[in-house]
């Protein structure tokens, strides 16, 4: 989304304003946009007063599900990639239009 409206609005910056604008103006956007991003995130769910005890517990349960995973449970979704791709390359067609168009 960001590299779509800078692609839009670089060159009406450019021209309105100058070359050297569209460099001051979206360093001062990044800088802005990191600041929020500083003061707005945190390190765990616990500590970001910005979302609510439900939402602290649904993470916190996510993550403890994740914990107890087997390695058997992702052995088997790597496995399960590997089979897509596997069939994904061995059908030539797919692959020659991929690269025929990119």
């Amino acid at each position: 989304m960001g590299t779509l409206a800078a692609l839009l609005l670089c060159p009406l910056i450019t021209v309105s304003m100058g070359w050297e604008a569209t460099f001051y103006i979206f360093g001062f956007v990044g800088i802005v946009w990191a600041a929020l991003f500083l003061v707005l995130t945190s390190a765990t769910p616990e500590d970001n007063s910005f979302i609510t005890k439900y939402e602290q517990n649904y993470i916190a349960q996510c993550i403890e599900e994740e914990r107890n995973s087997t390695e058997a449970d992702k052995n088997q979704e790597n496995q399960n990639v590997f089979k897509f791709l596997w069939q994904v390359f061995k059908s030539p067609g797919k692959i020659y239009h991929v690269t025929n168009y990119c």
